[in-house]
């Protein structure tokens, strides 16, 4: 983004096609009465708090950050607040603004100055020095700051790993019956956040009746 008008110009082409494919696999859903799949899919992708922002909470998506020591992470939460708002009011993806590696680096190393603030960007991020003055300004204010925040242990023990490959596995082999993809049955973020006990798509809707009982009294057992 923005886009170009080429790349606007092969959307709409996309959208030529649609016509005939949404009749074709709208046929397939209902001769196989998945037609309220689609309905549920539907719902979640157009409903406003899909894609409601939450600046304050976006450090927690920052890959990597259990690898951050408590005492850094409220560095961690300014600079992804900044970065989700910056990308926001430029329509720009925020891993242009600045990269997950490069927050975690200026939060580790945390820079006392523009000079060295800007020899951090130039080894992780060279695409964000012209940020490198505001990211700077970022980090002054969040030193001070303490919210206490933590992050959820999403480490698994081998017994959780090995369930992990056995809820995989029957996943597999139920999508291989009734023929759909494995990884929109159940994926395996989805099925770590069920182990883990943190809210799952699997444990609602017609992936529940699919799949999510039988992972769930494997869970149980």
């Amino acid at each position: 983004r923005p886009l170009t008008a080429a790349q606007i110009d092969y959307a709409l082409d996309d959208v030529n096609y649609l016509g005939d494919l949404y009749r074709h696999l709208k046929q397939a859903l209902q001769e196989k009465q998945r037609i309220h799949w689609l309905d549920e899919e539907c719902a979640h992708l157009t409903h406003p708090a899909t894609y409601q922002l939450y600046p304050d909470q976006a450090w927690q998506q920052v890959k990597g950050i259990g690898r951050v020591v408590s005492s850094d992470l409220s560095i961690v939460q300014a600079l992804a607040a900044w970065r989700e708002n910056t990308a926001v009011h430029k329509n720009l993806p925020r891993r242009w603004i600045l990269n997950d590696q490069a927050i975690l680096a200026l939060a580790q190393n945390k820079p006392h100055s523009p000079t060295q603030t800007r020899s951090i960007l130039e080894q992780y991020a060279p695409k964000s020095l012209r940020h490198a003055k505001n990211i700077h300004t970022v980090l002054e204010q969040a030193y001070p700051i303490d919210n206490n925040l933590t992050v959820v242990d999403r480490r698994l023990s081998k017994q959780q790993q090995a369930l992990v490959k056995k809820m995989m596995q029957a996943t597999l082999e139920k999508s291989q019956q009734i023929g759909t993809s494995p990884s929109l049955l159940a994926n395996r973020k989805s099925i770590v956040s069920l182990i883990l006990g943190e809210e799952s798509k699997i444990t609602a809707g017609w992936r529940h009746s699919q799949i999510g009982t039988q992972l769930m009294q494997m869970l149980d057992n």
